[in-house]
């Protein structure tokens, strides 16, 4: 929904992702073997499971960047998520809005708007519940830290448990995106969506938006791909 939402300024759809990347960190991204780099131009899905198998050790590193290219995007006055946000003032909108997205346009605009957006059901109508199945750029798991240049694991192997929280000022983030080894609480964008920080907030976020599917009388889809592995997303519509 991301890219649709305004004609320039906005994240590239999951095909056009790499080259992104690449040109965000020429180091990181930019410096996987050719072979990779193929398979990660054809399907970045299946770029990011040969990467786990053969570089396991390289996942945070490129995890963290990742989180950082899509931390930059900003929306303009003219974005349409501001239209969303106004038509959901207006009609005195109460449902819940589950993004897959890794930036934060959506999040900005509603904030931006005058309301707040909250993880779990709101308590009073100045609110919004945003839920997250795939993590965001700009939350982080507090439980445990480490420093960048001197812890190493491999990314499809390790995950974190605690207290998440946001972070949005942009020095802050520059800090902790740079410092610390472990990834923002983000699921990996491979066909499992493995999700290193924060595995248990995302287990709890795909949990609430079964229940929301579940219990929701009307259901709108915008801007998603479907990719027929992501049976934590179709499933519960499926039922």
């Amino acid at each position: 929904a991301s890219f649709g939402s305004d004609s320039i300024g906005t994240p590239p759809l999951g095909g056009g992702l790499f080259p992104e990347l690449v040109s965000f960190d020429p180091r990181g991204w930019g410096g996987l073997p050719e072979t990779l780099k193929e398979r990660f131009s054809s399907d970045f899905e299946e770029g990011m499971r040969r990467l786990s198998e053969e570089y396991p050790h390289s996942m945070s590193r490129l995890q963290r960047a990742m989180a950082a290219y899509f931390f930059a995007f900003a929306p303009r006055p003219t974005n349409l998520y501001f239209s969303v946000v106004k038509w959901m003032i207006d009609n005195g909108w109460s449902g819940t809005v589950a993004t897959l997205n890794y930036e934060r346009l959506f999040q900005m605009c509603i904030i931006q708007s005058g309301l707040r957006p909250i993880v779990g059901k709101p308590d009073s109508p100045k609110e919004i519940e945003l839920c997250f199945p795939h993590g965001c750029c700009n939350l982080f798991c507090e439980s445990i830290r480490g420093l960048s240049g001197a812890v190493s694991f491999m990314g499809n192997a390790v995950s974190t448990n605690g207290p998440v929280v946001p972070i949005d000022d942009p020095r802050t983030y520059k800090a902790r995106i740079e410092s610390d080894a472990f990834p923002p609480v983000m699921s990996y964008f491979d066909p499992k969506k493995g999700t290193t920080s924060g595995a248990s907030f995302i287990a709890d976020q795909r949990e609430r938006y079964r229940e929301c599917v579940s219990r929701a009388t009307t259901v709108a889809i915008i801007g998603v791909k479907v990719r027929m592995n992501d049976e934590h997303l179709w499933k519960p519509l499926a039922e």
